[in-house]
């Protein structure tokens, strides 16, 4: 996602036109998208997260923006400009934004296009395209230069931007702080409820977000949280909303029938066989994903690699090979329980686990591509590595890590985009080479793969076990409304990290049936206060 930590900062100046005064009220917020703000000029914007906002060297803006083919546009005079900036990740595109006193633009002139409730007008031949937006006491014109064939793009990001725009008595100079911050920070707490807190702190706090980007972005923080709850109520209908604009009739997406079964697992190995570098993707809340980088582990390992680089890990948790197991500290995604395993199994085979994020960063894709090559090919020449990244990380086009690494470190790697097929919801995997797929929106890659939804979590090489749980163990709630969540550690791990220790299983209710391999695990039901309701030690022969 085009997305950035969170940071604060006030705008870079230096100007040497005559620019509002009032722009050295500007002020940029960075946190999963760049919020522009001034309260001297009341205005606010929200533009995709990977902008960077400026208002030095404004004057070469003026000079484009007069090139382009209006007569308006030659009058614009430089006070009424407010800032630019450019995208880092693709779509790659620069921008301006006006500020103009009303009735400057005549809108009705043929070269503009009413679209809702803001103007458009394209200049096909510069790569740039304008959009106007009126409002009782100001009119605000965004215009914005790339290549010719990204204008839709960039019309899409600017719609979304456009539409953003707040003023007068509209404008609101604080904004809500990012869910993922608070998804974040609840997360970390050593708290036997903090699985069930943050979803309950979440959901009250959905009116904060009230902005078409704000919305999206707290679909996604909730979406997270509830993924980490197996059979939690909430969680199907979210995926749906996120998910139901992408579908369409799954087989209407190829050219000729996708592979599947023993095509699929022989397609897979031909690739394993010859590919250096092996590139899958995930959302970061589809645990179908991640199930299925698990079931095809053994086959990787198999074909000789050596390498398990994963964006959810973090560097700072050097002992992670050492170990054989994630904690609280080996990154945030991982405290999904099926990722978390992914991570036991792929130390159970034999992988070496690779952390390359690049975080905080404009450069994050470059720092991603060169991580994963100086931890592993610069000092391993002939190693091969699978790298399980976040969705658009593996996108061939444009500037994201794939790319970077085939760019500038002379590595092409084979990507595998499990992101597309999945939404359609297959009944059984899939695959499809990139030639045999009909147009469509979404990243590119060289194959596609589908997953199934899975019906249960059965955990590779593992039997369904009932443990016998004593009856006095099972708990009544113990505060009216309470909600409960079953919990499964393996012993070693929860004996060693206590809540730092990364569930084997977080069910919704009380759950006594598992996917299980024989071993020792500790069991226990708390609710989202923290009060551990019931605890027992099994042994599963």
């Amino acid at each position: 996602m085009r997305n950035l930590l969170l940071t604060s900062m006030l705008f870079v100046v230096g100007c040497s036109m005559k620019f509002y005064p009032s722009i050295n009220a500007n002020r940029s917020i960075h946190e999963f998208n760049s919020y522009y703000l001034n309260d001297s000029l009341q205005i606010s914007a929200v533009f995709p997260g990977d902008c960077e906002l400026r208002q030095d060297s404004l004057s070469q803006y003026v000079k484009r923006v007069r090139s382009l083919k209006n007569h308006s546009f030659k009058g614009l005079e430089p006070a009424w400009y407010l800032l630019h900036g450019h995208t880092d990740f693709a779509p790659y595109y620069q921008f301006v934004m006006l500020q103009l006193p009303k009735e400057t633009i005549d809108p009705s002139d043929e070269h503009w296009e009413q679209v809702s409730d803001y103007f458009l007008q394209r200049f096909e031949t510069n790569g740039a395209l304008a959009m106007m937006k009126m409002t009782p006491l100001h009119d605000y014109l965004l215009i914005g230069f790339t290549d010719r064939s990204k204008l839709s793009n960039m019309s899409a990001d600017f719609e979304g931007i456009i539409k953003s725009i707040e003023t007068d008595e509209n404008y609101e100079p604080h904004v809500p702080e990012s869910p993922f911050t608070l998804l974040f920070e609840k997360l970390n707490e050593a708290s036997a409820g903090k699985y069930l807190d943050v979803i309950t702190t979440l959901s009250s706090r959905a009116d904060n977000y009230q902005t078409n980007r704000q919305q999206q972005l707290y679909l996604q923080s909730i979406l997270t949280a509830t993924s980490l709850v197996i059979d939690h109520p909430w969680y199907d209908s979210l995926e749906n909303s996120y998910e139901q604009h992408w579908r369409s009739n799954l087989d209407s997406l190829f050219y000729q029938d996708p592979w599947e079964a023993d095509q699929l697992e022989g397609a897979l190995t031909v690739i394993a066989d010859t590919a250096q570098v092996v590139m899958l993707n995930e959302l970061h809340w589809d645990r179908s994903h991640r199930m299925s980088l698990m079931r095809w582990l053994p086959l990787f390992k198999e074909q000789g690699f050596k390498y398990l680089a994963m964006e959810a890990i973090w560097q700072k948790d050097s002992l992670l090979n050492d170990r054989g197991y994630p904690v609280d500290s080996s990154g945030f995604y991982v405290k999904e329980p099926s990722l978390g395993h992914v991570i036991r199994k792929a130390s159970e085979l034999g992988f070496d686990l690779i952390a390359y994020e690049s975080l905080p960063s404009q450069e994050r894709e470059f720092g991603q591509a060169s991580n994963l090559y100086q931890a592993t090919i610069a000092k391993d020449s002939e190693a091969k590595i699978l790298v399980y990244a976040g969705l658009g990380h593996i996108d061939e086009n444009g500037n994201r890590m794939a790319a970077q690494l085939k760019e500038n470190f002379g590595i092409d790697p084979v990507t595998i985009d499990q992101f597309y097929l999945t939404l359609h919801e297959p009944l059984q995997p899939i695959l499809s080479a990139s030639s045999n797929m009909k147009p469509h929106r979404s990243i590119t890659t060289d194959f596609y793969m589908g997953v199934p939804t899975p019906t249960n979590y059965s955990w590779p090489d593992a039997k369904s076990i009932d443990i016998e749980v004593q009856p006095s163990a099972i708990p009544t709630p113990i505060r009216e409304g309470d909600t409960m969540l079953t919990m499964l550690y393996v012993l070693d791990e929860w004996q060693s990290a206590k809540y730092a220790a990364i569930p084997l299983y977080n069910h919704w209710g009380i759950n006594t049936t598992y996917s299980l391999t024989p071993g020792k695990y500790y069991w226990q039901v708390v609710n989202a206060y923290g009060d551990v309701l019931s605890s027992e030690t099994k042994v599963v022969k």
